[in-house]
């Protein structure tokens, strides 16, 4: 009972998966709206920024230890 059970359990997620990769496989994406963003300057701003505040971050944390050390 139970072996037939999960037989049809994995019987309909296999027609789930077939029915689901037929569906990613067929759909065409053109090459530009695959892109995830632009390049250029709008990237170069936020590595800058982040770097920035990871820096100012590693500052405070240096503060802060050298203001608890005993």
């Amino acid at each position: 009972m139970a072996n037939e059970m999960a037989g049809e359990r994995l019987s309909h997620l296999a027609d789930i998966a077939s029915t689901l990769n037929r569906i990613v496989v067929t759909k065409k994406i053109s090459e530009q709206d695959a892109k995830q963003g632009k390049q250029g300057l709008p990237v170069l701003y936020v590595l800058a920024v982040s770097l920035g505040l990871a820096v100012v971050v590693w500052g405070a944390v240096e503060l802060y230890g050298e203001l608890i050390a005993p």
